[in-house]
């Protein structure tokens, strides 16, 4: 419903085997990198990919080993799940002060509402007031899911 604009930069955080990433090369036209700390799945995002028709570089590090000059290769961070252990929350605000300096225009966040997600957006919500916003979601198929999703939208390199 609301795509990313043509031939945006994305760097999916924690990918795992990739289907966001997947999605976002082969169904948005985007150049799509893969970020995961254990590089032993990177075989199947790879797999994934090619049984999608589309390409995903594949990236081999932590969230505090990007630099300000690789986040400036991008105009928009996702993921997906990966507000699971307590200090992830306070990782994650240093890797988005970061994105926001280096010029990353977006961060998409999907949840489904744990309470480290809650308070990463929540802290967000205080930091960046009016860049953060939050949506809760739901699907019907293949059965009931619920969700959260937080949207930063930086316009500029202010921190």
């Amino acid at each position: 419903e609301n795509p990313l604009p043509a031939g945006s930069r994305v760097l999916e955080l924690g990918c795992g085997w990739g289907p966001a990433s997947v999605f976002c090369a082969s169904q948005q036209q985007a150049q799509v990198t893969g970020l995961d700390i254990d590089d032993s799945v990177f075989p199947y995002l790879d797999m994934l990919a090619a049984a999608n028709d589309c390409k995903v570089k594949p990236l081999h590090a932590a969230f505090a080993d990007l630099s300000d000059k690789q986040l400036a290769k991008f105009d928009t961070l996702i993921g997906a799940d990966i507000c699971f252990w307590d200090g992830l929350t306070e990782e994650l605000l240093a890797l988005f002060k970061r994105a926001r300096k280096a010029g990353v225009k977006q961060i998409l966040l999907a949840d489904p509402g744990r309470t480290t997600f809650v308070k990463l957006r929540d802290e967000c919500e205080q930091r960046w007031p009016d860049c953060t916003r939050h949506d809760y979601w739901y699907a019907l198929e293949p059965k009931r899911f619920e969700g959260q999703i937080l949207q930063l939208q930086f316009s500029s390199a202010e921190s």
